[in-house]
């Protein structure tokens, strides 16, 4: 059955790795939906310009704050739209197509970060804004102060200097007089990794110990960031391919006249990806730290509990201990866990038969893998394949 198709341009800056990930999410939507012909755009040589082709006009529109350039502006003034989603940005005053706008969930993103800090047992608390103090990040420290004044705890906020002239220097000078008067130790959640890394080297060049002295955790879990700064840096992870394919799905609600599910789109958390910048003071942080590092190389291969803690440098009482506290489960837990995530991405992104998968990904026993799918995610491998 041939489908009327449904143009749709995804014009996000894809420079960004959430904004690939939201990419991601959408393009796994329009998979599924043969009537999709989806283009995208945004900060990429090949994408040369047919989406405000006037031969070419689109029903619907994905698009970030590049609705603010002339290209942007073209794209959302299009007489055939049908509906736009607008990505972590605020739609443009008095846009008459039906719309909706899709963000990070930052109340939970806060939440998440308060529950890892307090499991540390910090109890002094600071916040570093975005170099511009976007509306996403004040969400963020609004969020992270409620819940730290919901468990009696106090905030120092650390907002940029805002004079036209403040350069590296100065804002090195000014955020490392802040850190220095921070009660220690202390917990800091900044509004985002590239911002977090500026704390990281303040720090570094001021010699003010992190995690010793300091905790510092940040969000999207950008890990072409986290995994080169010094110490490797912990944060928050929103789902944002997820989140690609929620937006995916509210427009095609749009365009098919009906609203979508939920009013108010939120990229959820996926979770915390911890690094070396939150260990906790005991030194757990660290082991579990090296043992999870060693369970997501050798994941695949024949590893057991024990050949885990000869990684972590530590006795296996000990070691289950420091995952009890940090994770809140066990080693042979963390090793199914990524086990499993092996096995949906090559669901994903495969089509090895199931059985080899199993072998693949370091279980020996084909049928108890499906057992345990189907109890972990309710469905079938198969169904969940066939789900995209």
């Amino acid at each position: 059955m041939r489908h009327t198709p449904l143009k749709i341009v995804a014009c996000l800056d894809v420079r960004h790795r959430a904004s690939q990930d939201v990419i991601a999410g959408v393009l796994r939507f329009a998979a599924a939906h043969p009537e999709w012909d989806i283009q995208m755009r945004g900060n990429h040589p090949s994408n040369d310009g047919f989406a405000v082709d006037a031969d070419w006009s689109p029903d619907g529109l994905i698009i970030d704050s590049g609705w603010k350039t002339r290209e942007g502006s073209h794209l959302i003034s299009s007489p055939s739209l049908k509906g736009i989603i607008f990505v972590s940005t605020i739609p443009p005053r008095g846009c008459r197509v039906p719309h909706e706008v899709i963000s990070t969930d930052d109340r939970t993103l806060a939440e998440t970060a308060t529950r890892l800090f307090i499991k540390h047992g910090i109890r002094n608390f600071g916040f570093v804004s975005a170099g511009s103090d976007e509306r996403w990040s004040s969400a963020r420290r609004r969020f992270f102060s409620a819940a730290l004044e919901e468990a009696g705890l106090p905030l120092d906020v650390y907002s940029p200097q805002r004079r036209k002239s403040h350069g590296w220097k100065a804002e090195f000078d000014a955020l490392s007089k802040w850190i220095g008067q921070l009660p220690k130790p202390c917990g800091i959640l900044v509004a985002h990794d590239q911002r977090a890394k500026h704390v990281l080297d303040v720090c570094r060049l001021t010699g003010v110990e992190v995690p010793e002295q300091v905790q510092v955790l940040g969000v999207d879990d950008e890990s072409y960031v986290c995994e080169q700064t010094f110490p490797t840096l912990s944060s928050v992870a929103p789902d944002f391919e997820r989140g690609g394919f929620a937006a995916a799905e509210a427009l095609n609600a749009l365009l098919n006249g009906r609203s979508p599910k939920l009013r108010r789109l939120k990229i959820p958390v996926k979770g915390i990806t911890e690094r070396l910048s939150t260990t906790d003071i005991s030194g757990s942080g660290t082991r579990v730290s090296r043992a999870r590092d060693f369970i997501r190389r050798n994941a695949s291969e024949p590893i057991t509990v024990g050949s885990v803690v000869r990684a972590a440098g530590c006795s296996e009482r000990l070691l289950e201990k420091n995952f009890k506290q940090v994770l809140g489960h066990s080693v042979c837990r963390e090793i199914q866990e990524q086990r499993l995530a092996l096995v949906t991405k090559a669901l994903k992104e495969t089509a090895q038969p199931i059985d080899d998968i199993a072998r693949s990904c370091g279980f020996k026993n084909g049928n108890y893998l499906k057992n345990l799918f189907r109890s972990k995610f309710g469905m079938t491998m198969r169904e969940y394949r066939e789900r995209g």
